[in-house]
């Protein structure tokens, strides 16, 4: 976690510290032991003289504590360096399966979303197809209405005359109003043809009613295909988004940050080197 990563980064820094101060002490001594060595007589007797010589009253580490005590700062520093090894190669590991799933999961999502949109794009293709054929059957039907229409327009004339003529027949006198077969003829011609006209007005309504579920299927697949084309348009605009991540991805140094992707809370990793320090007056050699 980048919790732990500040962690290790703060235990660096601290031995860094601690060798730096060591590596300075060990340099002044190695210069104030060089300058002893080259002391002459002349110098010798000057460093002697007056205030510069002084006892030795300051207590001396023993070499063999001088030694262990080098040897503890190298041993806590190894030990330090390994453990943050550990864990700079625990962190890679999961960078990389992290990377792996992230991968895996949008190679998924993009190929999920390919076959949904080619699904959406054949059914609304086939909608289209069909509502092209309601409509071609809605203009049929209108032409029949039509036609029903027209032939129920055509049965009135013969019917106001065949009812004329029976109406003509009731006024003749008594002795000659007779049920011939004239009159028989004309009534039967009237409920003939008011027959037809019945049967011509429920086949009417009856297409009426066709043509109103029709104009609702008409509608419902009108609604249909509006729905695919704005489900189409939302995934369209997610497969560019899931490919635009893949590309960034797919660059040198590609990573969430570089992505855009938050990677949350706490200390950037240009944060962590800021804590390990760029200041160091020499490079360590463990």
């Amino acid at each position: 976690s980048v919790a732990a990563i500040e962690e290790e980064a703060r235990k660096l820094s601290l031995c860094r510290e601690a060798l730096d101060r060591d590596v300075e002490a060990k340099n002044a001594s190695i210069r104030l032991d060089v300058e002893a060595l080259d002391l002459h007589e002349a110098q010798a007797a000057g460093e002697l003289s007056g205030d510069k010589y002084k006892e030795r009253s300051r207590p001396q580490a023993h070499p063999i504590q001088w030694r262990m005590n080098t040897e503890n700062l190298l041993h806590d520093a190894s030990r330090v360096r390994a453990a943050s090894k550990r864990l700079r190669e625990r962190t890679t590991t999961l960078i990389n399966e992290s990377h792996a799933v992230r991968e895996s999961t949008t190679t998924g999502v993009i190929r999920g979303l390919k076959v949904k949109m080619e699904e959406t794009e054949k059914l609304s293709k086939e909608v289209l197809e069909a509502m092209s054929s309601v409509q071609a059957e809605m203009e049929t039907l209108s032409e029949a209405i039509g036609s029903v229409m027209r032939s129920e327009e055509g049965l009135e004339s013969p019917l106001s005359v065949a009812r004329a003529r029976l109406s003509k027949r009731t006024v003749k006198p008594d002795g000659e109003y007779v049920l011939d077969a004239a009159e028989i003829s004309l009534e039967r011609e009237v409920q003939d043809l008011e027959r037809s006209r019945r049967k011509l007005t429920e086949e009417r309504g009856k297409q009426g009613s066709d043509m109103d579920k029709l104009e609702a299927q008409r509608l419902q697949m009108e609604r249909d295909v509006r729905e695919k084309e704005a489900a189409l348009a939302i995934d369209t605009g997610c497969l560019a988004s899931f490919k635009a991540l893949e590309e960034t991805y797919r660059q040198p140094g590609g990573t969430p940050e570089s992505a855009g992707v938050p990677l949350g809370g706490g200390t950037s990793p240009s944060g962590v080197r800021d804590r390990l320090g760029t200041g160091a007056s020499r490079p360590l050699a463990f």
